[in-house]
């Protein structure tokens, strides 16, 4: 037996030739609940990379230039062997990046490394 999700559902097909095993609908409704559960760590995750983004440090130089540099975290990470959870999580400053990493990350990003004098204006 199945069911059609009705087209008033907040979270229904956009097609509403749709048709749901009950097997399927719940585990859409698990993973929709699953979804919401995860949205304040999301939040505050995006918070925090936010700030370390904007750090007055070398690594918030890095960071923006990350972004800036438009490459996908993936290829970037290959590029400097690291893993992608890595990349993301010095994004997020929840971790550091190993001295290798991050002079590869500098040619990756074709920068030009300068000294913290430089960085903090000493």
């Amino acid at each position: 037996m199945s069911s059609k999700l009705p087209r008033s559902d907040a979270h229904a097909s956009p097609s509403s030739d749709r048709t749901f095993t009950p097997e399927e609908r719940k585990r859409w409704q698990q993973k929709a609940a699953d979804e919401e559960l995860a949205m304040p760590a999301n939040q505050a995750r995006l918070k925090r990379m936010d700030d370390a983004i904007n750090e007055e440090t070398f690594s918030g130089e890095l960071r923006r230039a990350i972004r800036d540099a438009k490459i996908p975290h993936q290829e970037l990470a290959n590029r400097i062997g690291v893993s992608w959870r890595q990349l993301l999580d010095f994004q997020a400053g929840d971790a550091a990046l190993p001295s290798d990493a991050i002079d590869r990350l500098i040619e990756a990003l074709a920068m030009t490394a300068r000294l913290e004098s430089d960085v903090t204006g000493r």
